[in-house]
């Protein structure tokens, strides 16, 4: 039944089994991605792929309303290097769990999110096991999700949304068919998706990333102990080749992928991840 154990179990499987990727901009296997729950679940269980925020939370929400917790989907502004985007582009998840008096958020639509639900609670350091640690800021009507930058030791912006949607009663919350306009902006060319390659898998103790042309691994992720090696593929072939080996997603996923858009980006973009 529905309870924070398995919301934790469930979360961190999921991260660590379904990529957040964005292959079909860039000749992968499959249209631009809808917002259609039957085929979503056909490309993430049967194609064994992965998605961004709309289709891997979306889809999450549904299968969580049918164990029986409540869910909500909100909106929310990403950070990047010039602030926060004007308009929103991402949706998480707030859970609530029987018996549990807190609300809980839960994101595995992001490019590294917490490994764990978060508490939404303001102003609480939140360590998860991978070594991550958030907290939640109250900004006037707004809430930022800020994670801790091991290298500076400072707080740094991930997310802002209202705090208000976080609060109403799930069965008053928007239903996946209103991000249509999330979507859009997703799939615009001058979105950062449409512009570069981006795929990453996550476990407690490493993170998988493809950015354009370049593999990166880091493990352990967070801590003075922290690695990262970064390998330049040369061809679409080797491309292919890790995203089968490392990303397990099936070859005949990835026969008209291509680097072109990427290799023609901003060296920043997704430089982070």
């Amino acid at each position: 039944g529905p309870s924070l154990c398995n919301l934790r179990l469930i979360t961190e499987a999921h991260l660590r089994a379904i990529p957040f990727e964005n292959l079909a901009q860039h000749g992968g296997r499959g249209g631009p991605a809808t917002l259609d729950a039957e085929g979503t679940a056909e490309k993430l269980l049967d194609r064994r792929r992965g998605g961004f925020c709309f289709e891997l939370n979306g889809l999450l929400a549904e299968w969580l309303r049918e164990l029986g917790y409540g869910v909500l989907l909100v909106p929310s502004f990403v950070h990047a290097a010039n602030g926060f985007a004007p308009r929103p582009t991402h949706v998480f998840l707030v859970v609530t769990v029987p018996g549990e008096v807190c609300r809980f958020f839960v994101d595995v639509g992001f490019g590294e999110p917490a490994c764990r639900p978060l508490r939404l609670e303001y102003d609480v350091e939140q360590a998860t096991p991978e070594g991550m640690v958030s907290r939640f800021v109250k900004k006037a009507d707004d809430v930022v999700l800020e994670w801790l930058d091991g290298a500076t030791n400072e707080f740094r912006p991930r997310l802002r949304f209202e705090g208000r949607r976080a609060f109403v009663d799930a069965a008053a919350g928007p239903s996946l068919a209103e991000f249509e306009k999330g979507l859009e902006l997703v799939h615009s060319p001058e979105s950062p998706f449409s512009q570069k390659l981006v795929v990453t898998l996550l476990t407690r103790e490493r993170k998988l990333t493809v950015a354009g042309d370049t593999f990166k691994q880091t493990f352990p992720r967070f801590g003075p102990e922290s690695r990262k090696t970064v390998q330049k593929l040369k061809s679409t072939k080797e491309l292919r080749s890790i995203l089968v080996e490392s990303f397990e997603i099936p070859c005949g996923e990835l026969e008209g992928l291509t680097l072109e858009k990427s290799q023609e980006a901003p060296n920043d973009l997704w430089g982070n991840k």
